[in-house]
């Protein structure tokens, strides 16, 4: 399966009918990543001569998968948003999606990314409540895999994160 039509933030511009621009420059998600090498490229998204306005931060799930602690997680999840608040650049936290062979460990962490984002008065995109079941896994259909939302589902992510980046910027929510 190709995982390229699932992914949110190539949804979001798509959505946001050119009101959210995404250059390959800005984009710095690499699938399969750890918030450890999320972190080691965050300067060359900070620092890149086109900056962003807002940075949506998805991290952790591979985390999970890679048995990363979850200090761990937390430090580079706010080392994170540090550096994007120092580059003068809004941070976006995101709950992690659901993941199935983490449904335990999942709920956890999204509950300190939730409140350690919004005692950081950062903007929350909640990519989990609406797409778990209530045993923390992918709701039947939203994930071929148990990881990775489908393609349907990859556009719903994308149009949360559109919506959360346009709010408070004079635009009309994308639909």
């Amino acid at each position: 399966i190709s995982s390229i039509p699932s992914l949110w933030h190539v949804w979001a511009p798509l959505l946001s009918g050119g009101r959210i621009i995404s250059l390959p420059l800005i984009v710095g998600g690499v699938g399969g990543n750890t918030t450890t090498q999320m972190l080691a490229r965050i300067a060359s998204i900070t620092g890149a001569a086109i900056k962003p306005d807002v940075i949506v931060v998805l991290g952790g799930t591979n985390d999970l998968g890679g048995a990363v602690a979850s200090a761990t997680t937390k430090a580079n999840l706010n080392a994170m948003y540090d550096a994007i608040e120092a580059a003068g650049i809004e941070p976006i936290a995101c709950l992690i999606p659901p993941r199935d062979n983490y449904a335990n460990e999942l709920p956890p962490l999204n509950t300190w990314i939730a409140s350690n984002a919004y005692s950081r008065s950062m903007r929350v995109v909640d990519m989990y409540t609406s797409l778990a079941d209530p045993d923390g896994t992918w709701k039947s259909g939203y994930s071929d895999d148990g990881v990775h939302p489908t393609t349907v589902i990859g556009r719903a992510m994308g149009l949360l994160a559109a919506n959360e980046i346009l709010r408070n910027r004079n635009v009309s929510t994308v639909i």
